[in-house]
Order: structure tokens, then sequence, then C-alpha cells
């Protein structure tokens, strides 16, 4: 995710697929296999940077709109 970010041209938008994870990452952390709690994680982590705007697609098993915020500068 970071090499792409990096790379991301202005305006450019990362699309993370299935985030949802058929509803799996929205269940109780502890009962959670370790696929399903890596893409909480990742979600979680995308949630905390404020250099990011995120959107969720809640169709199907999830998408994930990242875009770097644009600065007022």
């Amino acid at each position: 995710f970071e090499f792409a970010l990096s790379r991301l041209s202005e305006n450019g938008v990362i699309v993370c697929d299935n985030i949802l994870w058929s509803g799996k990452v929205l269940s109780d952390v502890a009962g959670m296999d370790t696929d399903t709690l890596a893409l909480r994680r990742f979600a979680d982590g995308l949630i905390q940077r404020p250099e990011l705007e995120i959107c969720l697609l809640p169709v199907r098993d999830g998408m994930l709109l990242v875009r770097k915020r644009v600065s007022s500068e």
C-alpha cells in the first residue's frame, strides 16, 4: 500500500476490494481469523491517517476508496 500511495498522482485513487470480507471484519476481534484481523487492522490504520480521505462503498464485500487529501496551500 505504501508503495502505491507514494506513486499516486494528484487526484488518484487507490481501490481496496473485499474490505468487508463477507462482513467478518465487523465481528468481535476476539473471534477473528488472521486474514480477517489483518484486513481490520489495515482499514483501521488507514482511518487514523489524517492525510488520507477514505470512502467505504458497502457493496457486496466492500470497496475502500483511498485518496490523498488535497492541501489547502
